[in-house]
């Protein structure tokens, strides 16, 4: 279990995604191509959707935070660290198609390394998601920042944009 969180948010997932976006959905950012299938992620500045890699549809929680460090979950499975855009006097949202949920923590505008981790309790066989934010000045290529079962490799940078 997480201690410490900013906000908690029980999200319904479904359709494989789990969409965190800021400023006015942008249908376009949502076109998975082959490559952003084989990744597991569709990466824009303001618009990322993960693949949470289960079928079907299921809730789950969601732990979000905006901290200056980021250390690794001991309990994820997958991990991506990316780039987001804070848009200026925007809601951030946190969404999958059954419903969508404002990200309440304090996010200036501006430029945030994000992390995305799928966890999972093997005692109690859950999955849960961690999104850390960190405040940046710099941009980071994305990457995977664990060796997974799906075909990420820790360092492997991923590709940004829509893929055909």
């Amino acid at each position: 279990m997480i201690e410490k969180y900013d906000q908690l948010i029980d999200l319904k997932i479904s359709h494989h995604q789990i969409h965190v976006y800021c400023g006015s959905y942008d249908e376009d950012k949502t076109q998975w191509g082959d490559i952003n299938v084989d990744q597991g992620a569709i990466l824009h500045d303001s618009h990322l959707i993960f693949d949470p890699i289960v079928d079907g549809a299921f809730k789950a929680k969601v732990y979000i935070n905006k901290l200056e460090n980021f250390v690794v979950n001991e309990a994820a499975r997958r991990g991506i660290r990316t780039n987001f855009v804070v848009l200026e006097k925007r809601d951030i949202f946190l969404s999958s198609v059954p419903e969508s949920c404002i990200i309440e923590i304090n996010l200036n505008p501006g430029l945030y390394v994000l992390y995305f981790e799928e966890c999972e309790y093997d005692e109690i066989d859950e999955l849960f998601f961690v999104l850390t934010f960190i405040e940046t000045k710099n941009r980071l290529s994305p990457i995977y920042i664990i060796d997974d079962p799906w075909g990420g490799k820790i360092g492997k940078e991923l590709f940004f944009g829509n893929t055909q």
